[in-house]
């Protein structure tokens, strides 16, 4: 009688209970189709992220174009240069995270740095920490800043591609040309990380330009933490140059006295001026950390430190003779 009256318990409970437990039944069954479900979300994008980073991204394999094809130069017999070197600092289009400037308010800073630029009237502009392509505030700064100053030929070389292949952001270095680029590389550097590692992570961009000799154009941005590898990206680039003729221009995150500037200036392959006045930060610059230097054949005429325009660091120009 105990077991009959315990049946007639339970089937009572049963009975009487069988909507909650179904639906206690489902919301289990909905927590673990909800659990895989993030799981299977998660996988997707970190599948998308590699994707684009390993196989939608240029790499090594620089971005070279023209505003207007075949258009002749207008400079038959320069033998002056006027080279110069910005780190633009993104335009400032990021505030962290998923906040950045509009399309307008990138483009009102790439005129300000045409017209500064434009001011200077160079040959060759080496920019550094310029952003070719970015879902959320698309401008492709590189050919904006190409055609605000009339440099018509240009190249790109990225240093990181991060997100989805629809929504991601693409950086790097940068050469504005008023003569033809025939050829180019963007070779990774000593300190390089996987692409998914956005900071101080580096390739040199170099082209080549035949109105020149066939002289070679690097735009740098070495290693801005470690002295140790800046060096060894000193060390790596003067190896690049094995016997050719070089200009190489940009933030070179390295002060005159430094151990970097010092092995470039004594290796005897450059022109220019491996010291002058401040270009960081750019509000009351204290620190020379950004240079142009020539063949060792060129003969330095002169050098200024533009004024402050956008970035953090201030551009500088100099005119050399060939």
């Amino acid at each position: 009688m105990l077991f009959a009256g315990f049946g007639v318990t339970i089937a009572t409970v049963v009975l009487v209970d069988a909507p909650a437990i179904w639906r206690a039944v489902e919301w289990k069954k909905g927590l673990r189709l909800a659990a895989w479900g993030s799981v299977l979300v998660v996988v997707v994008i970190a599948g998308l992220v590699a994707f684009n980073g390993l196989v939608m991204a240029k790499a090594n394999v620089a971005i070279v174009g023209s505003i207007e094809e075949g258009a002749a130069s207008k400079s038959i017999g320069k033998r002056e240069v006027r080279i110069v070197a910005f780190n633009l600092a993104k335009l400032e289009l990021h505030h962290g995270g998923l906040r950045f400037d509009s399309a307008d308010a990138v483009r009102k800073r790439v005129r300000a740095v045409g017209a500064l630029l434009s001011d200077a009237a160079p040959d060759i502009v080496c920019l550094s920490e310029v952003v070719q392509e970015c879902s959320l505030c698309p401008v492709d700064q590189v050919r904006e800043l190409a055609m605000a100053t009339g440099l018509r030929h240009y190249a790109f070389g990225e240093c990181y591609n991060f997100g989805l292949p629809f929504f991601r952001i693409v950086g790097g270095n940068a050469i504005l040309s008023r003569w033809v680029i025939d050829a180019s590389t963007n070779g990774d550097i000593p300190g390089r990380k996987p692409f998914w590692v956005t900071r101080n992570n580096r390739r040199t961009l170099c082209v080549r330009i035949p109105y020149l000799d066939n002289v070679w154009v690097a735009s740098v941005h070495h290693d801005s933490f470690d002295a140790d590898n800046n060096l060894a990206q000193i060390r790596d680039l003067l190896r690049q140059i094995d016997r050719r003729q070089f200009i190489v221009a940009g933030d070179f995150n390295a002060l005159p006295a430094s151990r970097s500037m010092r092995l470039l200036e004594e290796s005897g392959e450059f022109a220019g001026n491996f010291d002058g006045v401040g270009t960081f930060p750019a509000s009351a610059p204290t620190q020379r950390i950004d240079y142009v230097l020539a063949p060792s054949e060129w003969r330095l005429m002169s050098e200024r430190v533009l004024p402050p325009v956008v970035s953090d660091h201030r551009a500088v120009v100099a005119v050399f003779g060939r």
